[in-house]
C-alpha cells in the first residue's frame, strides 16, 4: 500500500516525492564589470517556474527538495558559518 502526503494542496504518493523533473535555464548577468550567474528552474509536470539569483542559491534549494518529511537541511543543521 502507497502512503500519501499532501503537499501544495495536491496528494503525492511515495513515489511522487522521490520524482522531481525541471527544465534547468542558466545565463549570465552583468553588474558593473562583474559577470554573475542567474538561474531559473521549470517544473515539467506544472510548469511552475522559479528564479534564483546565484548558483549558490539554485544548489540550496535543490538539496532542501531532496530531504526527507521532517529532515533539517545541511545549512541548518550545521549552525552559523564559521562555527564547527
Amino acid at each position: 500500500m502507497q502512503s500519501l502526503t499532501v503537499k501544495g494542496g495536491l496528494l503525492m504518493t511515495d513515489r511522487a516525492r522521490h520524482y522531481h523533473a525541471y527544465l534547468l535555464r542558466v545565463w549570465q548577468v552583468a553588474d558593473g564589470e562583474v559577470l554573475l550567474w542567474r538561474a531559473s528552474l521549470e517544473a515539467a509536470g506544472t510548469g511552475e517556474r522559479r528564479g534564483f539569483g546565484s548558483l549558490q542559491e539554485l544548489c540550496r534549494w535543490l538539496e532542501d527538495q531532496a530531504l526527507e518529511p521532517g529532515e533539517e537541511p545541511a545549512s541548518l543543521a550545521a549552525g552559523p558559518p564559521g562555527q564547527a
